[in-house]
């Protein structure tokens, strides 16, 4: 975009209230940023390019839906060869020992992330937790026997928790607050940190890395950017990729099937990636512990690296099936006939809560759809699909979700000074604590901006256990039907 027309678009958006003085300071920060700031030109980037596969989406959605279901998942094609790839790889069989060695040495497994990749490492967290909690609560005498590993494995997101609703603006931008929040979390030797970023350019991740690094713990950098373009365009990717003390995992897999959309196939391969590596560890070090008998009990499958690679082909097959393409477009087309008569979506959800949030809060981002609102917000548009806990309460249901209290930023004015943040975070810090999520209210109070208009509708999830659970006839969750 040149100068001109960038000014263009802000007169346009503003008439009238820029003088000359105003529109020449534009005119010099819009032309400084096009000719200095190369670090935040983005486009050069596979990630942010568009994929030939999908290429007319919307006008084939419109003409034949399974059709362009089938686009979409024709862009996972690109990840099961890399996926095999670093599998076989001698950065993945460090990962996992690595993993092992903290987690059995009284050590911590920390995975950080910005966005996608941060919500991702809040999900990989959980799973952990959800694991040792139901051990706790469905295998008593078995867990007895075994180490409480349950705090081994946290997270790290940009921004905090509350950073899982709506992004933090500018916090991406600066790497002392990554920095910030490692020290906070106090990483140090004996500690394992894995920073996810897909594009391998994210200040804040990569600010997580130095400090872990120099608090010496072990680091690893996972991304969707091929090595040669990053370390060719992008400065402080070259930092972290010539610096021999990270470990780095390249899973570039190619253009998203939405632009610039990488919660899709960069963070599809990123959790199969890393999450290999925690299951791993994970069975390799209750092998050491139990015997057969016992692993058979706990349903625990020892699976060698090669073996999730055709796992996951088997899954895209499954999804592929004409059945699954048919039921996916059934539910598109209930949506989308919700939104067109100006009704709402509420997803309810126990055992999916996280999977369903964080695709919701993704569609503001990605599609430019009303953001969630808190319960005090009687101004802004409701989001168009929400979700609730129809069992708990809005705190138990933040803790049901994250399977631990909310971790979130109490940073004030003084600490926005200490860390040189801009002057507007310095006098207008945002409100980040945990009171602020709890205005969320993703648990079962009634809410009658959900269904006030006459053609919303409500979407229960269930899966596992919480099915059988639909066919008792006192059961609390068929009580919601």
């Amino acid at each position: 975009m040149s100068a001109a027309i960038f000014l263009a678009l802000i007169v346009a958006i503003a008439p009238g209230k820029l003088d000359a003085a105003a529109l020449q300071e534009t005119h010099r920060k819009a032309q400084h940023f096009i000719d200095d700031e190369s670090q935040f030109h983005l486009g050069v980037l596979p990630t942010e390019q568009s994929n030939p596969k999908t290429a007319g989406l919307a006008e084939r959605a419109q003409e034949d839906l399974s059709a362009a279901i089938r686009m979409l998942q024709a862009a996972d094609d690109a990840i099961p060869p890399k996926a095999a790839q670093v599998l076989a790889s001698g950065e993945f069989q460090r990962l996992v020992g690595a993993m092992r060695r903290a987690i059995e040495g009284r050590g911590q497994v920390c995975f950080s992330g910005c966005g996608a990749t941060g919500r991702l490492s809040i999900l990989l967290e959980t799973i952990w937790r959800q694991f040792w909690q139901e051990l706790k609560t469905q295998r008593p005498a078995l867990a007895a026997r075994l180490p409480n590993w349950e705090d081994r494995v946290e997270s790290i997101m940009t921004g905090g928790d509350y950073a899982l609703i709506r992004s933090v603006e500018n916090f991406e931008d600066f790497s002392i607050f990554g920095r910030r929040q490692v020290q906070e979390a106090r990483l140090g030797r004996g500690d394992v940190l894995v920073a996810i970023t897909e594009g391998r350019e994210t200040p804040s991740v990569i600010g997580t890395v130095w400090q872990a690094v120099d608090n010496g713990a072990q680091v690893f950098f996972v991304f969707n950017n091929p090595t040669e373009i990053l370390a060719r365009h992008i400065e402080r990717s070259r930092q972290v990729l010539g610096d021999a003390r990270i470990v780095k995992l390249d899973l570039a897999c190619g253009p998203m099937a939405v632009t610039g959309s990488t919660r899709m196939q960069a963070t599809t391969c990123e959790l199969l990636i890393v999450g290999a590596a925690l299951e791993i560890a994970l069975t390799e070090s209750l092998r050491a512990r139990l015997g057969d008998a016992d692993l058979a009990a706990l349903h625990v499958e020892v699976r060698k690296p090669a073996d999730f690679g055709p796992l996951f082909v088997q899954l895209l097959q499954g999804l592929g099936q004409p059945a699954a393409v048919a039921a996916i477009g059934g539910m598109i087309r209930f949506e989308e006939q919700v939104y067109r008569r100006k009704g709402l979506v509420t997803y309810m959800a126990g055992q999916c809560l996280l999977d369903i949030f964080t695709d919701t809060t993704e569609r503001s981002p990605t599609f430019m759809l009303p953001r969630f609102r808190p319960s005090d917000d009687h101004v802004s548009p409701p989001s168009w699909a929400f979700v609730k806990d129809p069992l708990s309460s809005t705190p138990q249901a933040w803790r049901r979700l994250l399977r631990r209290e909310p971790r979130c930023l109490a940073w004030n004015a003084e600490t926005y000074r200490a860390l040189g943040a801009p002057p507007r975070l310095q006098e207008h810090p945002p409100r980040l604590a945990a009171g602020e999520m709890l205005k969320f209210k993703i648990g079962n109070e009634d809410d009658t901006s959900r269904y006030r208009a006459p053609d919303s509708a409500a979407i229960l999830i269930a899966i596992g256990e919480e099915v059988k659970h639909l066919s008792r006839p006192h059961d609390p969750l068929r009580a919601v039907l």
